[in-house]
């Protein structure tokens, strides 16, 4: 019976502890590590929709340096999707404003698609990320001030079934958007 008891203790302590640190991935969610710099930001609230599928908006550089072997990262405070978009949200990081008619994933200025999905759990993250760390090579090299940016976001709508783009881009809202490293 003793044996049967501490077996059960073990078992239970070893869960415990895988459960716990399973869960510690979503620290970073919760908080910016204070490590993180901000390199640039866009400090208004941002909202798209239907009516506004797009918007181009200056990310202004802080004057901070890039360091080598840091992890550069596009983040969206505060994502709120409040109606769902029947297509994606594209992001585009350029030096220049672009022609919106210009604009496709071939585009050199083309970051990534805004994954809304995690937005959908029961405990949402506070931003959502893009990593730029690739992309920053090309905008300023380690030990220098990133210049400014201009970051845009296009709906690009699913092609419906009589082949017509869908045009609701559903709306969502951000409340800053900012250029880190950590």
């Amino acid at each position: 019976m003793k044996i049967g008891n501490t077996l059960y203790r073990s078992m239970l302590m070893i869960l415990l502890s895988m459960c716990f640190f399973s869960c510690t991935g979503t620290a970073h969610n919760a908080s910016v590590k204070s490590d993180t710099s901000i390199l640039a930001a866009y400090d208004h609230p941002l909202l798209i929709n239907s009516d506004t599928p797009f918007c181009q908006v200056n990310l202004v550089s802080s004057g901070k340096k890039l360091s080598a072997g840091k992890k550069i990262l596009l983040l969206f405070d505060d994502p709120l999707v409040l109606q769902n978009p029947d297509g994606v949200y594209e992001v585009y990081v350029t030096r220049e404003k672009i022609d919106l008619k210009n604009l496709s994933s071939s585009n050199p200025g083309y970051i990534n698609v805004l994954d809304l999905y995690a937005l959908t759990v029961t405990d949402p993250p506070n931003y959502l990320s893009i990593d730029l760390t690739k992309k920053s090579v090309q905008w300023a090299k380690d030990g220098q001030a990133l210049a400014p940016l201009i970051m845009t976001i296009l709906f690009r709508g699913n092609t419906m079934p009589d082949n017509l783009e869908s045009k609701n881009a559903g709306q969502m809202k951000v409340q800053r958007i900012r250029v880190v490293q950590e």
